[in-house]
């Protein structure tokens, strides 16, 4: 028997709240969205960006927020919030806060909580948790506000603030009712006891976590492992048996596209075993501004940032062919430079069709029927001047993203000072194609990537 369009979010909200992924996955992907009245769509939508697909979350939307031409329909705002939202996991991370800004937190409250995960999805925490706290205080459902307080905790972790501890004690009373929120504030809580050297606490929350949550392959399952390999390999930081269950777990989280927790994983192995090229490779290989600036403190000046970066793929060889961008041939600011600037700036993570598209085409509105046309034809245009040129690289897309791979061992010279580089071709750009006006909505586009929140 069919369920109703009511029945059938409420079963899938459901299924998210009990940390059933994949089941839910799968209903969202199977319901026909022709039956669904616009007043359920809001709903759909939010449902669709939890479980991580979030372009079916933007089709949903798209009739209200961005319609055909000469189609005259005005969307409420909880409709562009979500559809934001939606943007955020997709990638255009900058469209996102721009439509935003926009809205009346008074009209809608959930923009502001919205506004805040656009920053943690950029890494910028520091600025997302006064967010988070505004939104915590307008007097949002229960559930709501503890999504708002488990995300605000991850962002206190990542800003190493003495705040965390009572806000972890506080949700591990509220939250026993929901079993995927309790094992994240687990999981932030045990990683919290890892960075202060408390093992045997962080031990503690591990095991909790695992009790609850017994599935080792999932997000949750995977974070609860690293903590237990990175425990033991600081507990004994010259034990070769531990480094090498650490490379294994790398290797099964490289291979279950777990690319949050390789960075991770490469991050603390160089920080215990005190790697300098490893610790740059994590370094030149992160595009976030705030990442890097906590990875130097945590160096504590027992590493040194280098002034540039050979970066060996896969594998450093002595055959390796050297590529500097610069002498390429590729004309500064063209899609094609653009393109392949952006692809190595990450060497961890895959590039969204959202994020490549805002990088490619700012100022635009990323459609989630064109746009991943676009995005395919621009990389389709890289890929056959990669050829022409006799170059050994393809830009491949995988069901995760985008990623620059080679055909043979290539060494590619990333310099320290290419961010400030690729800033200067953005501005020129931005004189020739924008008038004053457009100069904050250029510059908030940028090399997004997501982090799931549910």
């Amino acid at each position: 028997m069919n369920k109703s369009p009511k029945e059938l979010t409420q079963r899938i909200d459901e299924k998210l709240r009990q940390g059933a992924l994949s089941s839910a996955i799968a209903d969202l992907e199977a319901a026909d969205l022709k039956p669904i009245p616009r007043e359920l769509r809001t709903e759909f939508a939010s449902l669709c960006r939890r479980a991580g697909v979030p372009l079916l979350g933007l089709k949903a939307l798209r009739p209200s927020v961005r319609p055909r031409a000469k189609v005259h329909v005005k969307a409420t705002a909880m409709e562009n919030a979500e559809y934001a939202a939606c943007l955020v996991f997709a990638g255009a991370v900058g469209e996102a806060l721009t439509l935003l800004e926009r809205i009346s937190s008074a009209e809608c409250p959930k923009a502001i909580l919205y506004q805040a995960f656009a920053l943690t999805a950029q890494w910028r925490y520091e600025e997302s948790i006064p967010l988070f706290k505004k939104y915590i205080g307008l007097g949002a459902s229960d559930y709501e506000v503890l999504i708002a307080q488990v995300n605000l905790a991850f962002a206190y972790g990542f800003c190493h603030s003495e705040e965390l501890s009572g806000l972890v004690d506080e949700l591990l009373l509220k939250t026993k009712s929901y079993a995927l929120l309790q094992t994240n504030v687990l999981i932030v809580g045990a990683h919290h006891r890892f960075i202060e050297n408390d093992f045997k606490g962080a031990r503690k929350l591990i095991a909790q976590g695992e009790k609850i949550h017994g599935e080792k392959k999932t997000q949750e399952g995977m974070l609860l492992r690293k903590l237990t390999h990175l425990v033991s390999l600081f507990e004994n930081p010259k034990s070769p048996e531990f480094l090498r269950e650490l490379h294994e777990f790398r290797a099964e989280a490289l291979k279950g596209n777990h690319w949050e927790i390789v960075r991770d994983c490469d991050k603390f192995e160089a920080l215990s075993t005190r790697n300098e090229l490893l610790f740059n490779q994590v370094f030149f290989g992160t595009p976030y501004t705030s990442y890097r600036s906590c990875l130097r403190e945590d160096a504590k000046g027992n590493l040194k940032v280098q002034s540039s970066f050979d970066w060996s793929v896969p594998k450093p060889s002595r055959n390796a062919e050297i590529i500097e961008v610069s002498r390429l041939g590729l004309k500064s600011g063209s899609r094609n430079h653009r393109l392949l600037l952006t692809l190595l700036t990450d060497f961890y993570r895959p590039f969204t069709v959202g994020g490549i598209f805002s990088v490619l085409f700012p100022g635009e509105f990323f459609n989630d029927e064109t746009g991943p046309m676009r995005v395919l034809n621009a990389v389709r245009e890289l890929n056959v001047w990669f050829e022409k040129e006799g170059l050994p690289l393809e830009v491949a897309r995988e069901q995760s993203g985008f990623q620059l791979k080679t055909q043979k061992p290539c060494c590619f010279k990333i310099l320290g000072e290419q961010p400030m580089a690729e800033e200067e071709w953005r501005l020129k750009e931005l004189r020739e194609n924008f008038s004053s006006e457009d100069f904050p909505k250029f510059f908030r586009v940028g090399y997004s990537r997501l982090k799931k929140v549910r």
